[in-house]
């Protein structure tokens, strides 16, 4: 074998060898990023649950049937909370769409949004108040859970619930079966 040819079959090894880790390195960051959005999540979700010890009125969002009319203050910071709530969800929704996140992460997002969908308060700051200011595929999608719960406000709903969400993910298991893994 030549010399020439000898550097060229190792030029090409190195070539090779440079590309497959590229793509190792590509792929590595993908899932970095991924770890990123999930603890960004997570981080939020946290403020979430301070706001709700800080301000307990702000539960109310969840129930289903309020004996009682909110101040205007506390009807003001249940629209914030709601607004903060929405853009979350909606993140996720997004960020699953694209498989930025994995699937059970994103289950594990579901029942916040069903209990949301139950709560009175809720589903009147989002047709009157919210609505307009999320992307039509949320839009649809939280309006689907809606009127399930409208149609049957009773808990006998939930598998109809979490099947319209597994749907919206082209039936995505971890999300169909959520109920059961836990």
């Amino acid at each position: 074998m030549r010399i020439e040819d000898l550097i060229q079959v190792i030029a090409q090894i190195l070539a090779t060898g440079g590309l497959l880790f590229g793509v190792y390195q590509y792929y590595k960051s993908v899932e970095i990023k991924k770890n990123d959005h999930y603890i960004q999540f997570e981080l939020s979700s946290l403020e979430i649950f301070r706001l709700t010890i800080e301000f307990p009125e702000l539960l109310e969002l969840y129930n289903p049937d309020p004996k009682k009319k909110l101040k205007r203050k506390a009807g003001e910071r249940l629209n914030e909370f709601a607004s903060s709530l929405l853009n979350l969800f909606e993140i996720q929704f997004r960020s699953r769409k694209k498989k930025n996140i994995e699937p059970i992460i994103f289950a594990s997002w579901i029942p916040w949004i069903i209990s949301l969908v139950r709560g009175k308060y809720f589903r009147e700051i989002w047709k009157n108040d919210l609505y307009i200011h999320y992307e039509p595929a949320f839009r649809k999608f939280i309006d689907s859970l809606i009127e399930i719960v409208e149609k049957d406000p009773s808990e006998k709903n939930e598998e109809s619930l979490y099947a319209l969400a597994s749907q919206e993910f082209k039936n995505c298991i971890a999300i169909k079966n959520w109920k059961e893994t836990i």
